[in-house]
């Protein structure tokens, strides 16, 4: 459900298939879970640029990058208006899969 949730596609880059699960906080940190409302789908290119860094932290990095080129803030970055979206699009792509019914932790019930 998670890979499909975003219509098949990342949810930060919105241009490519999505091909993995990836954690949006970081296992290593301290919100971070390995459980599947951490899990959002991402390409492989976003999920190797994304690295340990939390969605958060990495699309900061990334308006930095923009407004400082030189100053190294992202080895990678996404173009700027995409960048701008990702929390958008975490959000948005959440929702539909915890919605979903029969979804893990979805508080749907079946009546007999």
């Amino acid at each position: 459900m998670v890979l499909t949730a975003c219509g098949g596609r990342c949810v930060y880059c919105d241009e490519r298939p999505s091909q993995t699960l990836e954690h949006e906080a970081p296992l290593a940190s301290e919100t971070g879970r390995d459980i599947w409302w951490n899990l959002v789908p991402a390409c492989d290119r976003c999920n190797g640029w994304k690295h340990k860094k939390s969605a958060a932290t990495w699309a900061f990095d990334m308006k930095m990058h923009h407004a400082h080129p030189k100053a190294g803030f992202a080895r990678n970055a996404l173009p700027l208006h995409v960048v701008e979206g990702i929390k958008e699009r975490i959000a948005r792509c959440s929702a539909r899969y915890r919605m979903q019914p029969g979804a893990c932790g979805s508080n749907t019930t079946t009546e007999t």
